[in-house]
């Protein structure tokens, strides 16, 4: 044992307790100097009296004089009057009794690393160690690294802080009331820390904090976990504090002292309110939809192709906004009226994904598009608002000259067959692109989805990602490593430079559910995984990713799974973005003339495919209803020098009549490719003439196009173009297998 230190308020009113008389300490002022600079130390532990406890008045016992120069020991004084019980001086060679305690094996004290200071000693960047919080009359700092019980103490003492300790109840309480208001989704740090607090030393359960002046006790009140301490295997030795987040708010539990978890440092109140690196300021108010512009039954957008072109691309519904112009502002609360966002372009791989859309459709696209972009209040620091998001800057390829200057809102330049961002005066009138992600059956769909789609992943890659074995062997594409990071960086566990660090601990302490070893297992891969680096982020993503599944497989498989069950689906505006129909069939197909075919088609009337009919001086060829597939047919027309029928006219739709001999037992025929030129009209690939509304036997508009792939077919009893499309699957897919089916029983060629 040692002679007693006394290194609280705390502990001197426990002591209060024995029978009262004075009983020597191991503290003194023996050396002269000491009595200079009035500094105290107990010897039998090593550390000096702090300075807050040796000028606490409630520490000492109360004297008519100051003591004498001889007298340069300490002892306790204990008496039943309280005001009377404290500190004294006395004189060394003065035989008392004395008070012998357990020492504990707190580790020598570290030292504050002044090179992580600047010249006025503030720490430099403050905020890459973790989460700053006042409460009550102390300082706290809620790391953002795992490590052992004694690399935590140092690690706080080489801020110049002290490792997490609590003095009592009320202090406890006090966190508790913190993170009351908090729950796993919109909590701001991590659940688990180590306090300074080790049993080491000491007999089983006989726990102190480690303070930089000395142990002190470990007061009775605090709040344990259920069953704890309970030194399980004989080796659990250091406290560990942890949040709950719910009604039991925060406990403690006994730990083996090699375990990691993150530190915590305490200290006395500081200003942690420093104004931090500006952030663009986007706008306050809440992005939320006008109820009035949907359809109180289905929850869909009224009237949706009055607003402008709407594209499904990038694994989003994109709407080009060209009903009106609008600043930046007004641009941004336009697309929220209706359900959408300011479309935010994050990503090289989004961007050329927008490109290729922009490109594909240029005579509807060029323009200038605001997007969600701006550095307003923070020059040159440029800020995604719709997904609250710093720019990347090495990811952006902005037009040459660009940033301007006090330009601060970034707009969407589509032009040549090229997009590029520039930025512009955010006053200025501008048309915009809204979007949303696209509608999915879940959370993880629809960022897989939209990541796989932005660089062009298949479902069998994402697959195949979660086998840690073949993962570790396989040559993966520079696309699937940037799809990891995609998703990565949705989550909000990567950002620009590697892992989140506080959002990954929290993720694998969620993954654990607090079970120690699976948790510590977590705690080793972060440290191990978290240091990858390389010039190019979509490898470092890739390799962060690839190490935690290699270490910590069930925890990285149930991080995903937690992330993706308990995240929320956005709503679209739209039951679906309409898909254009193309010219699917001469874009995968080549046309070329048989000279045998044509030869043997004019010196006949009737082949075994069909027969030749002459109407009003014009030759077709019609099939004879033994369903071909159309690609067969496609291709059938070209070798007689022919083409599929594309009637431009009501008269040219009248003459199926007398091509088909009136025969009213099909339902449909193939005819000619249409592109869609916009929402609302389109025209035949081959004679580029435009399709009047009066050709359809449906309505105009919004129901020109469904949700599937389409093509069009005469309806032969209507003597219509009709839409025909598959409710599940690609009608394209299934016609290019060459599958004989029933669905189109027949076409129609004609002479160009």
């Amino acid at each position: 044992m040692s002679l007693l230190a006394v290194t609280s308020l705390e502990e001197l009113n426990c002591l209060s307790s024995f029978k009262a008389g004075a009983y020597w300490t191991s503290g003194s002022n023996e050396d002269p100097k000491c009595d200079l600079e009035k500094k105290y130390a107990w010897c039998s532990i090593g550390h000096n009296m702090s300075t807050s406890l040796s000028s606490n008045s409630k520490f000492w016992q109360p004297t008519p004089a100051p003591p004498s120069t001889l007298q340069r020991c300490l002892a306790l004084e204990i008496s039943a009057n309280s005001l009377k019980q404290g500190m004294t001086h006395r004189k060394c060679d003065d035989a008392l009794p004395f008070i012998c305690q357990f020492p504990i094996d707190c580790p020598k004290q570290f030292t504050k690393n002044t090179n992580l200071f600047d010249s006025n000693g503030n720490l430099i960047n403050r905020t890459s160690y973790g989460v700053w919080i006042n409460i009550g009359s102390y300082t706290y700092l809620l790391g953002n690294k795992p490590m052992s019980w004694l690399a935590s103490m140092q690690q706080c003492y080489s801020l110049g802080m002290e490792s997490l300790n609590i003095d009592n109840a009320a202090e406890q309480q006090l966190l508790t009331r913190f993170s009351a208001s908090y729950n796993t989704t919109n909590w701001i740090a991590n659940l688990n820390y180590w306090t300074s607090s080790t049993s080491k030393g000491s007999p089983e359960g006989q726990f102190s904090f480690c303070e930089p002046t000395g142990p002190t006790i470990f007061s009775q009140d605090l709040s344990w976990e259920r069953g704890q301490p309970d030194n399980k295997n004989g080796n659990e030795s250091c406290v560990h504090f942890r949040f709950v987040l719910n009604a039991t708010g925060t406990v403690m539990t006994d730990r083996n002292c090699a375990n990691r978890y993150v530190y915590a440092c305490k200290t006395q109140l500081i200003n942690v309110t420093e104004k931090p690196a500006c952030a663009a300021s986007c706008p306050l108010n809440k992005c939320q939809r006008d109820v009035n512009l949907f359809n109180s039954t289905n929850n869909i957008l009224l009237n949706y192709t009055s607003y402008g072109e709407w594209y499904d691309s990038c694994g989003r519904n994109i709407l080009t906004y060209t009903k009106t112009k609008s600043t930046w502002k007004n641009a941004r609360d336009q697309c929220c009226e209706i359900g959408l966002n300011l479309t935010s372009i994050e990503s090289t791989g989004k961007l050329n994904c927008i490109s290729k859309l922009m490109t594909k459709y240029s005579w509807l696209t060029i323009g200038d598009y605001w997007l969600s972009g701006t550095d307003l209040g923070c020059p040159s620091n440029f800020r995604w608002c719709s997904l609250d998001r710093d720019f990347i800057n090495p990811e952006l390829i902005w037009k040459a000259g660009h940033p301007i200057k006090g330009l601060n809102c970034v707009y969407l330049e589509a032009r040549n067959e090229s997009s590029l961002l520039a930025t512009a005066d955010c006053a200025e009138e501008k048309n915009f692109l809204c979007d949303v992600r696209r509608s999915a059956a879940s959370a993880q769909l629809g960022t897989q989805n939209e990541c796989a789609e932005i660089w062009n992943v298949t479902s069998s890659e994402v697959d195949f990602l979660l086998n840690a074995t073949a993962l570790g062997s396989a040559n993966i594409s520079l696309h699937l490593k940037c799809f990891l990071k995609c998703v990565g960086v949705d989550l909000g566990l990567y950002m620009s430079g590697g892992l989140s660090s506080i959002a990954v601990l929290l993720q694998i302490e969620l993954a654990s559910q607090e079970e120690p070893s699976k948790m510590d297992q977590g705690f080793v891969s972060f440290d191990e995984c978290s240091g990858k680096k390389s010039d190019d982020e979509c490898v470092n993503a890739y390799e962060t990713f690839k190490c935690g599944l290699e270490k910590a497989p069930d925890t990285v498989v149930e991080m995903v799974k937690n992330n993706f069950e308990n995240a929320s689906m956005p709503s679209p505006p739209l039951p679906c973005v309409p898909k254009r129909r193309s010219c699917w069939l001469s874009e995968r197909n080549i046309c070329k003339n048989s000279s045998m075919m044509i030869n043997q088609f004019n010196s006949m009337n009737k082949t075994s495919r069909g027969i030749k009919v002459e109407v009003n001086d014009k030759i077709y060829f019609y099939g004879n209803g033994a369903n071909p597939d159309p690609v067969d047919a496609f291709t059938h027309c070209c070798s007689l020098g022919m083409r599929l029928f594309e009637p431009v006219t009501l008269e040219d739709l009248q003459l199926v009549q007398n091509i088909t001999g009136g025969n009213k037992t099909l339902n449909f025929l193939l005819v000619g490719e249409t592109f869609a030129v916009n929402q609302t009209h389109e025209i035949w690939c081959r004679k580029r003439q435009v399709l009047p509304d009066s050709f359809y036997a449906f309505p105009a508009g919004e129901k020109r196009y469904p949700c599937s792939e389409s093509v069009v077919a005469i309806d032969v009893e209507l003597l219509k173009l009709n839409m025909v499309f598959l409710s599940n699957g690609s009608i394209h897919d299934l016609f290019n297998s060459r599958v004989k089916t029933n669905i189109i029983p027949t076409y129609i060629c004609e002479t160009q």
